[in-house]
């Protein structure tokens, strides 16, 4: 919407006013479809895992999303920081958050032998590396697309989140009974590659700086 009151001229303010409401709309699809969902399926995650099965689950999740501005060096917050003044390339910013946070990320796996020891998290310790390169990246994806304005994108990119989390719990954990395996790595894991199917960008053409 900064962007487009710019463009605008002396009509900014009208369209602008015009154009927010629309775009929350869009953007609160986008944020708070997949996490309404997750709430719902709570009723399904404790009929087909025990509690202590449920409570490592999230332990393993909650851990990753401590590590996750820890590893990724909050590079998603930058874009949204800098990705909105105009003189800024905004693909050149994708880029170098990018880099940056792949550094982080392969520095952060120095950690993950120390939290081996923690008896809980042996066995998820893979998962736990997955999910935090996955999870590091889609959030800065989807901070790239808020900045650039795509906002069909983001939606989408809700949308298909709750269709693929629904589709996979119940493949994985109701039919294969796959309980912590099947919530961590396939439902987890596949619902935060949506939005790479989605965006402009083609493969391995955002490591390159521009």
């Amino acid at each position: 919407t900064f962007f487009i009151s710019k463009s605008a001229g002396a009509d900014g303010i009208t369209v602008l006013n015009m154009a927010l409401p629309v775009y929350g709309l869009i953007f609160a699809i986008g944020s708070f479809s997949s996490k309404i969902l997750s709430v719902l399926l709570l009723r399904l995650y404790t009929s087909y895992m025990s509690d202590e099965m449920f409570s490592t689950t999230s332990l393993v999740q909650m851990l990753v999303n401590l590590l996750e501005p820890l590893a990724s060096l909050s590079m998603s917050e930058a874009i949204v920081r800098y990705g909105l003044e105009k003189t800024v390339r905004k693909d050149s910013l994708f880029s170098s958050a990018v880099m940056v946070s792949g550094a982080g990320i392969i520095i952060s796996l120095c950690l993950f032998p120390f939290i081996a020891m923690y008896g809980d998290f042996k066995p998820y310790i893979s998962y736990m590396m997955i999910l935090l390169f996955t999870s590091s990246f889609r959030w800065i994806m989807q901070q790239h697309a808020k900045v650039k304005v795509f906002s069909k994108v983001f939606a989408l990119d809700g949308i298909m989140s709750v269709c693929t989390l629904t589709l996979f719990n119940l493949i994985f954990i109701v039919g294969f009974r796959l309980e912590i395996t099947g919530y961590l790595l396939f439902t987890k894991l596949i619902m935060k590659q949506n939005l790479s199917l989605f965006t402009d960008i083609r493969p391995f053409a955002f490591i390159q700086a521009r």
